[in-house]
């Protein structure tokens, strides 16, 4: 039986949250062995640290993510999205120094259960304005100084600017680097590449899509280029970003930790000589737990 990990979720969500346990049953239903919740304002930081210390919800297959177990369980990550600047509440560059500066108080707090720092980055798809720019670029900055402080790996959420994304991460090219979700070009993820030797790239179940042809050519670019450098790989994994995106086969329904299994069986028959299970449970772990 493959097992199976969930690299980026959101069970700390307003949508998920209520009924986490049987979520977190139904993963393990499906040999699931390992996920980490994500978000993105300090509300769901702090549902995410409760998850992963409610000892009752990781039964015997499933323990708490830490340095010790490198079989997998539940971690989290702690960080500001950049869409608290236009659809929550950091309307200032004020607001977002003391949002800051209680997200670094959660992590000195708590830092058995964060893995990573995640997830930040630009986004400009529903707007894009010198004022909202300039709190996500100082939230962006703030959060690498702090992985790199931290030595913890950094969780990218970057979409419609590019060049703005990669010109701050580009100055931090010794962090473990993870672009969830995809959303750039062959040529996009080849320049990342270059300047970000620790970079590790995420898929969600919008490769799944008939007409997903660019998550497509991404996915066969990073396994053609593995193939030509092994000593130099660039790392990808399998997420469900639920509640968002689910899998072609469970379309229009909440997406849930469960149904990754749907994603891990495509990525089987599209591309059935990558070794899915095996690599992505080593990608997981590599970037997760430390040493």
């Amino acid at each position: 039986m493959k097992e199976i990990y969930d690299a980026h979720t959101h069970l700390n969500s307003d949508q998920l949250s209520k009924n986490r346990e049987q979520h977190l049953k139904d993963f393990i239903e499906i040999w699931g062995k390992g996920l980490v919740n994500i978000w993105v304002n300090n509300k769901w930081n702090k549902i995410a640290l409760t998850i992963a210390k409610e000892q009752s919800f990781f039964p015997t297959r499933i323990e708490k993510l830490s340095n010790n177990n490198r079989h997998g369980g539940i971690g989290t990550t702690l960080w500001l999205h950049p869409g608290e600047t236009t659809w929550w509440e950091i309307s200032s560059l004020e607001k977002a120094k003391e949002e800051i500066e209680e997200l670094k108080t959660l992590i000195n707090e708590n830092k058995d259960y964060v893995r990573a720092i995640w997830e930040c980055g630009i986004d400009s798809h529903y707007e894009r304005n010198n004022h909202i720019e300039e709190i996500q670029i100082y939230l962006f900055e703030e959060q690498c100084k702090l992985a790199d402080k931290l030595h913890l790996p950094i969780v990218i959420h970057s979409r419609s600017n590019f060049e703005l994304s990669y010109n701050i991460i580009k100055q931090y090219p010794q962090l473990k680097v993870y672009f969830h979700c995809r959303s750039y070009s062959p040529e996009e993820v080849k320049k990342l590449h270059e300047t970000l030797p620790h970079l590790r790239i995420g898929f969600c179940g919008n490769l799944t899509y008939p007409k997903a042809h660019n998550l497509k050519e991404s996915f066969a670019y990073i396994i053609e280029h593995n193939s030509q450098h092994s000593n130099r790989k660039i790392q990808r994994l399998l997420e469900t970003d639920a509640p968002y995106l689910s899998p072609q086969k469970v379309r229009g329904t909440e997406n849930v930790p469960a149904h990754i299994i749907h994603l891990y069986n495509r990525v089987e028959e599209l591309y059935p000589m990558t070794k899915v299970s095996e690599a992505c449970k080593e990608h997981f772990l590599n970037l997760y737990i430390k040493g």
